[in-house]
């Protein structure tokens, strides 16, 4: 979908951590990395059939080994647009796509434990859910 393509370009503008759709970024050791994933989405239709507002929602993980490095980018993810955040409260051109609003709801840190080495345990990982209206 476009506004992937979108979100994922406008995230890029500010942010130089590995940002990755549906896999997890491959460089976590030395940068928190961001990956999210598309939920359904619905688009909205007038009674001619014509497309009226699109919602779109993702789940997003921010991860990585550094605890503070890992707080720090999921703080400038969701903090509202008016403190300085690029998602939460974002209105306006986000690539080809007009986004009406953005909300940022479900905030959780959690902490994996390393159990086996070379595996992608042992990561603080911060995780939201993103929904655009566009």
């Amino acid at each position: 979908m476009q506004i992937d393509i979108d979100l994922v370009t406008y995230l890029q503008e500010t942010i130089t951590s590995p940002i990755e759709q549906n896999k997890i970024a491959e460089d976590y050791t030395t940068n928190p990395a961001i990956m999210f994933v598309r939920r359904p989405s619905t688009q909205d239709l007038l009674l001619d059939g014509s497309p009226s507002i699109a919602e779109t929602e993702y789940d997003f993980e921010i991860y990585g080994i550094d605890i503070d490095a890992v707080e720090s980018l999921a703080d400038s993810l969701v903090k509202p647009v008016f403190s300085g955040g690029l998602l939460n409260g974002f209105q306006g051109v986000m690539g080809a796509t007009s986004v009406l609003a953005s909300f940022v709801s479900d905030q959780a840190d959690d902490y994996t434990p390393k159990v086996e080495q070379n595996t992608d345990e042992g990561l603080h990982v911060v995780s939201f859910t993103l929904r655009i209206l566009h």
